[in-house]
């Protein structure tokens, strides 16, 4: 993450390919794709390009820190995973 320098980064930005491009042309409901960035980066060293935003911030681009969510990360991931 800390050679990312923003939401528009084509790794941030694969979940939404995946979805919005890719699963669609498989035209297979029973198929679900997802991708999601699980880091060992803390936020506070992303300081150079976060601009004050947050985990949920993160989260709502796939993109989840394991030391500060440690306990909830995993949940969120697999919630994400079914809907």
């Amino acid at each position: 993450m800390r050679q990312i320098s923003g939401f528009e980064n084509p790794k941030i930005k694969f979940h939404k390919i995946l979805k919005e491009t890719i699963e669609p042309r498989l035209n297979e409901p029973n198929i679900v794709l997802n991708s999601f960035i699980v880091t060992p980066t803390k936020l506070v060293e992303l300081n150079f390009w976060q601009d004050g935003k947050t985990i949920d911030d993160f989260a709502n681009h796939n993109v989840y820190f394991q030391k500060e969510d440690s306990a909830s990360y995993i949940g969120k991931i697999l919630s994400k995973s079914i809907e």
